[in-house]
């Protein structure tokens, strides 16, 4: 009996050390004028913005000035995400001679760089729950 509850304590303990988290993306500010699609990447810290090494990714059709993309079963711990408006459609955010991005860009917690891209750290986002929320401006 002892050994039987403590296999189901155990076992419970296990599955909520592994539970599954949802994180929703909500865009706004999208210019619909420019029709096109949005493509957001997810990332952990050695694959930031390593379009190989995302954890998940979507490209979808822009519908309104506001949309919210879900990215469900991930494990808890610190992601950042990237998004772009590509205007031009071809799966990649298109840059100027100067290699300044021309298509409209954003990460999570609005994080800006200086001289390119913020850092994992300043878009990073730390997933502790079951469900967790965040806006990103364009």
């Amino acid at each position: 009996m002892k050994f039987t509850l403590l296999t189901i304590i155990l076992t419970l303990l296990n599955v909520d050390l592994n539970a599954q988290c949802n994180l929703k993306v909500k865009v706004e500010n999208i210019d619909v004028s420019k029709k096109g699609s949005l493509k957001i990447g997810l990332f952990n810290e050695s694959g930031f913005l390593q379009d190989d090494k995302a954890i998940a990714g979507k490209y979808i059709n822009i519908s309104s000035n506001s949309m919210i993309i879900e990215f469900q079963q991930l494990k808890k711990g610190n992601y950042a995400v990237a998004v772009f408006h590509d205007h031009i459609q071809d799966k990649k955010l298109t840059k100027n001679t100067f290699g300044y991005p021309i298509e409209p860009y954003a990460f999570s917690r609005n994080a800006k760089g200086f001289m390119g891209p913020p850092s994992f750290e300043d878009a990073s986002i730390q997933l502790t729950e079951k469900g967790k929320t965040i806006t990103i401006k364009l």
